[in-house]
């Protein structure tokens, strides 16, 4: 049925028109059919079309309980309306689970919805997982996972769970300094009102809560102003993220004053953290990074420290819809699937040919002709996948010395300074990656997981701790 026919046929009366069509369709094929409209679509109708206007109540709730969540978020002011809540709902909904994570020398994936294994973390194969095995203590539906240095967080049906060795900074969020070794649940956040939570997010000393209202949270280590909260404090519990803006001020005795607000970010539909840096990325395609501006890795064009978010300003024309902070460089892809990188440049990271430093964000030419849909970034690498299900990587590994997606080199520092394509897996679609310092996973549409790089902490999961130059499946990871 033709949406724009549906949202003009009204004749300006309180009730129904004899010979509007809409007239002689059941109500509950009515209801389905507008729920399944976007959000503009939507409101358009609720103005031009009475039969849409007099269910925009219930299409709202059936769209908002067939996107998988509870309820709409609350209004931020008057002009917030339900049709533009509803508008974040979906796009924070287009986000892809993460499923799978890495850590510096760790790895995880979630299998079955209950289980999630780890392996790797060690020096020798006494102590370290060289097998993927379980997590212990873990008894609820599981949605994300998400890996840091030495602790862990993830997302389940009733909250946030974290655990790890090492808690020295609060990044578990429990209030204290205590390690978990099995997950507990962060109390502290339904605490602070947040219910329903999207997305979560680990540094290797530093976490980020994303709730499904769109608010971002974080805690941890807060050196370099990686936690976004104005200063370079350690914060043992999930705290509101707030940016600075300008407000003109007045002449007073002679001298012009300026105010500064602290907002609420706009609402926020992924997160991600690197080493010294996160970035947000909200409702409306606009990026924010906070954190340690060396190499020009927040893209503001410069190496000034943020300690709060503040917008990419050089991506004000870019509907960006995915971000990820590495080391010392960024990476973002734009809603028709550009991929745009920024920050050291060394080893090829950046994907533009050569290994020079830009303090803002550049497309990387040579995918123009793919459509990039996700990037992760490593240490000194990048992987990203393109619609079809293809993977492309870049830069090197100084753990390896070698490339590891085959590019032929023997020995030395390898680089690519272009993006190539991981050929080992032509065969199969790509739809998740992860990165750690020295090594990858890639999840394959065959719910097939692949491992390379260096495993000489036991994160390939191979049984071993030898390196990897090409994808090789872990056999002992089946996915449903």
């Amino acid at each position: 049925m033709d949406r724009r026919r549906i949202a003009t046929h009204r004749d300006g009366s309180a009730g129904a028109a004899p010979c509007d069509p809409l007239s002689i369709l059941p109500s509950d094929v009515l209801l389905t059919a507008f729920s399944h409209w976007d959000a503009e679509e939507l409101a358009v109708a609720s103005i031009t079309c009475h039969h849409a206007y007099a269910m925009l109540d219930g299409a709202v709730a059936l769209a908002v309980k067939r996107l998988g969540y509870r309820e709409l978020p609350p209004p931020r002011g008057p002009y917030d309306t339900r049709t533009h809540r509803l508008r974040h709902l979906r796009r924070l909904a287009a986000r892809h689970p993460q499923t799978l994570t890495a850590g510096p020398t760790t790895s995880f994936c979630i299998v079955g919805g209950r289980t999630v294994l780890e392996w790797g973390g060690g020096d020798d194969a006494e102590r370290c997982f060289t097998i993927p095995s379980p997590v212990a203590g873990i008894g609820v539906a599981v949605r994300e996972v998400a890996a840091g240095d030495s602790h862990c967080l993830m997302l389940a049906a009733d909250g946030v769970y974290s655990w790890g060795s090492d808690n020295v900074h609060g990044q578990l969020g429990h209030g204290d300094v205590l390690p978990r070794q099995e997950p507990r649940r962060i109390e502290a956040l339904a605490a602070a009102g947040v219910t329903e939570v999207a997305q979560v997010c680990c540094g290797p000393q530093h976490s980020l809560v994303l709730s499904v209202a769109g608010e971002v949270r974080s805690f941890g280590r807060g050196s370099l102003g990686r936690l976004g909260l104005g200063d370079t404090h350690d914060v043992h519990t999930p705290q509101p993220l707030l940016y600075a803006t300008t407000v003109t001020g007045v002449f007073t005795r002679g001298t012009f004053e300026r105010a500064v607000q602290l907002n609420p970010l706009p609402r926020v539909v992924q997160l991600s953290a690197g080493l010294f840096h996160s970035m947000a990325v909200t409702e409306g395609g606009t990026l924010y990074s906070w954190g340690s501006g060396t190499n020009g890795r927040l893209g503001h064009g410069d190496t000034v420290m943020q300690l709060r978010p503040r917008e990419v300003e050089a991506l004000a024309s870019v509907d960006v819809v995915h971000a990820s902070a590495g080391s010392g460089h960024s990476v973002a892809v734009s809603a028709c699937g550009a991929l745009y990188s920024w920050g050291q440049g060394y080893s090829g990271r950046l994907g533009h040919g050569n290994q020079e430093t830009k303090p803002q964000p550049a497309l990387v030419e040579s995918l123009s002709r793919q459509k990039i849909t996700s990037a992760v970034a490593g240490s000194e690498f990048t992987i990203c996948i393109t619609a079809r299900g293809a993977a492309y990587a870049f830069g090197n590994d100084d753990y390896t010395g070698t490339v590891w997606w085959g590019r032929g080199w023997e020995g030395g520092s390898a680089r690519a300074l272009l993006p190539a394509r991981i050929k080992a897996l032509d065969e199969a679609r790509v739809d998740q990656a992860a990165a750690g310092n020295a090594h990858a996973l890639l999840r394959t549409d065959r719910s097939e997981i692949f491992t390379f790089g260096s495993g000489e902490h036991g994160q390939l999961g191979h049984g071993d701790l030898k390196e990897s130059l090409l994808p090789r499946k872990v056999e002992a990871v089946e996915l449903p």
